[in-house]
């Protein structure tokens, strides 16, 4: 199914919210999925889940219902958070796109695999608070600074990923963060 965010979601703590393959979630400006608990987002090759901006009509069509008034931009919505309560977390097979950050993962550790990071204002994956993700064949690219931004404190499990066309490095160390 299609799913239209009209403002911020918060999956609290001890709550697990499943997301079903080929699921659609667009989101309307300055929106974000906030999770302090679990998120279950398996997708398939077949049936990926999307997660996008409300302008963007190459997924379930002309959702907004503007024709072509309108087209999608990198910061549309705010993107994913993974707070430090956030436990078992996973995507799998997933599409995150045109979000100022599309993960933003603080003191927690999904396992992000076979997904595609694309179209950011900011970063395709930042880590802080000793972050400890999986983050395995997925790709991160079109997005304006860097790719992933890593925090001195976190621990991130990065294998056979693919980083392009992005605006700086696809690799950052930040200190003190």
């Amino acid at each position: 199914g299609v799913y239209l965010v009209n403002s911020t979601v918060t999956v609290n703590q001890g709550i697990v919210l499943t997301i079903e393959p080929g699921t659609v979630v667009k989101f309307n400006d300055n929106q974000a999925l906030v999770v302090n608990g679990s998120l279950i987002a398996d997708g398939t090759s077949a049936a990926p889940i999307v997660f996008t901006a409300l302008r963007d009509d190459s997924y379930a069509g002309d959702t907004n219902s503007d024709g072509t008034m309108s087209t999608p931009g990198v910061s549309d919505w705010s993107g994913i958070t993974f707070n430090a309560t956030s436990t078992g977390s996973r995507l799998k097979y997933a599409r995150i796109s045109y979000a100022g950050t599309l993960l933003a993962i603080s003191g927690s550790s999904p396992l992000v695999e076979n997904c595609t990071l694309d179209y950011a204002g900011s970063y395709g994956l930042s880590l802080t608070n000793s972050a400890a993700p999986v983050v395995r064949g997925s790709r991160v690219a079109h997005v304006n600074s860097t790719a992933v931004s890593i925090a001195t404190s976190s621990s991130p499990n990065l294998q056979n990923n693919v980083f392009d066309s992005n605006g700086g490095y696809a690799i950052t160390m930040e200190a003190n963060t």
